[in-house]
């Protein structure tokens, strides 16, 4: 008897655990069995059903620096070094350009002083000329070596022009402003004309490259806004640059799209939601509103602050929204928080704001 009458406890004390689990989260939502949820509007949109295509970060300006002369490098930036335009990134020694360059100037003030004296000496002569005292042929002679003289003056300003030219190139500064990603030499090495040295990639302007099939350049233009997303965060870029000519390769075609935010890194990979047909009017929802059940899908109605669980069909999705088919319109007002243990009948509170 003593064991039964303590069965009956505990029976009684667990009904009374659960009667309190069930109806305390209505208590605190609103009371009265009322669920606190937040609401959002069906709205007709026009939609296009979408691909997720490969997509990466990269560099507006991304640079191979290369050496313009030949000779030894006496200084190189190292990897991850940030450098602002025009700083000195390589210097390469200049000891045998300085000597060609001392050269070509040492051979300017002979042949400019020989000019002088064969410009005088032409002067004269056609002063002579004139009065019949000189011979034709002299003159002649003359004014053909003074233009020879200064031909060969002009021909050696060039050569000083270009040992001065070679001379500044020894040192390679930076075109752009940006980070070193990568060195193809080190200090000490021999540097031929046209070797690369290092990489410069600017990390400041960023934008999206992505490449696409053919059918679908149709479906996208200059301006519009699509959806990437690296898996934890989602951003609208803007198309900015569609390349009309398709890989030899792949027959892809590339499309840029500009890049406002500063968190992203050049390298970066990402996935491009590409339009896949042409927009249409549909009914549409947050994605938030569906609820899968038992492969059964349904959004939950408020009808005079009561929940009613209508049954739909998907379709496309982007842009946050899904397209429903159903017994549902645009202006019905839905729930997207707080419906995981919504019931169909279910007294609501709508959260304000």
């Amino acid at each position: 008897m003593k064991d039964s009458s303590i069965f009956r406890y505990h029976t009684h004390l667990f009904l009374g655990l659960v009667l309190l689990l069930t109806t305390v989260p209505f208590a605190k939502a609103g009371g009265n069995g009322a669920a606190l949820v937040d609401v959002a509007e069906v709205v007709e949109v026009n939609l296009s059903p979408v691909i997720w295509l490969p997509g990466t970060v990269i560099s507006r300006f991304d640079s191979e620096i290369a050496a313009e002369v030949d000779g030894r490098i006496e200084l190189i930036h190292d990897i991850g070094t940030h450098v602002e335009k025009g700083d000195v990134l390589v210097r390469l020694d200049d000891d045998i350009i300085r000597l060609e360059l001392e050269a070509a100037k040492a051979e300017i003030p002979p042949i400019k002083s020989r000019l002088d004296y064969l410009g005088r000496e032409t002067q004269r002569l056609e002063k002579l000329a004139k009065q019949n005292n000189a011979a034709k042929s002299l003159l002649d002679e003359t004014q053909s070596r003074r233009d020879e003289a200064a031909g060969q003056l002009e021909i050696n300003k060039a050569r000083f022009s270009m040992a001065q030219t070679r001379l500044d190139k020894t040192v390679i500064r930076a075109p752009f402003s940006g980070v070193i990603s990568e060195r193809y030499k080190t200090e000490g090495e021999w540097a031929s004309e046209g070797d690369d040295i290092l990489k410069l990639v600017n990390t400041d302007l960023l934008e999206i490259q992505a490449r696409i099939p053919v059918r679908n350049i149709d479906y996208i233009k200059r301006g519009d806004e699509l959806t990437a997303t690296t898996g934890e965060r989602d951003i609208r870029a803007k198309v900015s640059t569609i390349v009309p000519v398709g890989d030899i390769r792949s027959r892809l075609y590339e499309i840029r799209m500009s890049l406002e935010e500063d968190e992203w890194m050049a390298g970066q990979a990402l996935k491009i939601a590409i339009p896949d047909s042409k927009p249409r009017t549909v009914t549409a929802v947050p994605s938030d509103a569906l609820v899968i059940r038992q492969e059964k899908i349904s959004v939950f109605l408020i009808r005079d602050g009561v929940a009613e669980e209508v049954f739909v069909k998907t379709g496309m999705s982007n842009n946050g929204l899904i397209e429903i088919k159903g017994e549902i319109e645009p202006g019905d007002i839905i729930v997207i928080r707080g419906n995981e243990r919504l019931r169909n009948g279910q007294k609501v509170i709508i959260r304000k704001g």
